[in-house]
């Protein structure tokens, strides 16, 4: 029998629907085969609500639902309402920083020294708008910086710096980072709040480093955002 005959052979009407009938009763093999266990519906890392009827992250584990599955809770945070929210004792220093114990009259709202009445946070400083926070002045190292503040040596007197506003907090555009101190959002792969920076400049939170975007993201990005240092690629 010549090749082209006998291909056409294996599909003529009755051999399809052999075949057909063969796959079939294979699938409904490997389909009983497949046994349902009620108490291990969902994946790694989630539980069944029943309410629900659907498989959420199981806060008891401190996770909550992330772009790609479930995430966990930053130290200090505990998952609350699918959110991470700071542990009892803790509190963020700035929208968007990591959870410190954050003393009463640190980083108070200020106008003036006067306005500190702390003998150890007893410094305003101001920033572009004209208000302020309370803080200590006369650092000389980040260890007598309490809830993530750090040394600024480049001003003087040296201060406790608060971290910047918004630097970390999630997003989706720019819109979501305006209204603070990290006005640019990187919305491709961290999509979080980052502090924009002059190459050569000294306008990174102390520990950060000024990277320029252009190169690394080919272009997508022509911007300049203050990262943690050695970090910038």
């Amino acid at each position: 029998m010549a090749l082209a005959t006998f291909i056409a052979s294996m599909f003529c009407a009755r051999r399809v629907s052999a075949l057909g009938m063969l796959f079939s009763f294979s699938s409904l093999l490997g389909v009983s085969s497949c046994l349902y266990d009620s108490s291990d519906r969902c994946d790694a890392g989630q539980v069944f609500n029943a309410d629900a009827g659907l498989c959420v992250c199981d806060k008891t584990q401190n996770l909550i639902a992330g772009e790609h599955g479930c995430v966990a809770c930053l130290e200090n945070e505990v998952a609350d309402n699918d959110a991470c929210s700071c542990a009892e004792g803790y509190k963020r220093p700035a929208p968007g920083a990591a959870c410190a114990i954050v003393p009463e009259a640190l980083g108070a709202a200020c106008t003036k020294d006067a306005d500190c009445t702390d003998a150890t946070y007893a410094t305003c400083h101001l920033v572009g708008d004209g208000t302020g926070y309370c803080t200590n002045a006369g650092c000389t190292a980040n260890e007598e910086c309490s809830a993530g503040y750090a040394c600024e040596m480049a001003e003087d007197p040296a201060y406790c710096k608060r971290p910047p506003v918004g630097e970390g907090m999630k997003c989706g555009s720019d819109a979501d980072c305006a209204s603070t101190e990290a006005t640019f959002c990187e919305y491709v792969q961290t999509k979080i709040c980052f502090v924009e920076c002059t190459l050569g400049g000294n306008d990174c939170f102390p520990g950060k480093e000024c990277c320029d975007l252009t190169a690394s993201s080919f272009g997508l990005y022509k911007r300049q955002i203050c990262v943690d240092s050695g970090s910038c690629k």
